[in-house]
């Protein structure tokens, strides 16, 4: 997508000012605003949310690939869910947006206790509704040691029947981390 044209301009205008649901608007300025390169997605509420976000990310022209990596239950999710999205149909979608996509099936809590040393460090974290249900405060601990200082972290939070996004500054994070550890200690 070229950075300058006229149609980009729109569609960033479109989803940063006008794209239902409304929650989502925060997310796609946020992006905008913070250009991130490396994006992990704790919990995919949508593909095409997913999909948007990813495209965002892109339309700035990065020098390099920006790097996906996206936790989910995936087939393991509940069977009356209406995201019944396999890990493969996942992967095919995203992998045609961006080259470096990695999905890693399970909840936060099994995940980020055995891979956090491989995944490396992320600059914009997203942990959804649906993965704070699944989790427990256990993996907040890992948290801090998959981001850097000035890295992202917005979590989502359910306001009545709707939903919002929330930026946790540094010291919220490592207090919830550090709740964890006690947990995780005890």
């Amino acid at each position: 997508m070229k950075t300058n044209s006229v149609g980009t301009f729109l569609h960033r205008l479109y989803l940063t000012r006008l794209r239902k649901p409304a929650s989502d608007r925060f997310l796609y300025r946020t992006i905008f605003a913070h250009k991130p390169c490396q994006i992990l997605e704790l919990g995919i509420d949508s593909l095409d949310r997913t999909g948007r976000m990813i495209k965002l990310a892109l339309s700035w022209g990065i020098s390099h690939p920006l790097r996906y990596v996206g936790v989910d239950l995936f087939e393991a999710r509940e069977t009356n869910s209406s995201r019944d999205t396999s890990l493969k149909f996942s992967y095919k979608t995203l992998r045609a947006l961006s080259t470096n996509v990695q999905l890693v099936p399970g909840t936060p809590d099994s995940v980020l206790p055995r891979m956090c040393n491989h995944l490396g460090n992320f600059d914009f974290v997203l942990v959804s509704l649906d993965a704070i249900e699944k989790t427990s405060d256990r993996s907040w601990f890992f948290i801090p040691r998959i981001t850097l200082p000035t890295s992202i972290v917005l979590v989502e939070e359910a306001r009545g029947s709707s939903r919002s996004w929330k930026i946790l500054s540094r010291p919220e994070i490592e207090r919830k981390a550090s709740a964890g550890l006690s947990k995780r200690a005890g």
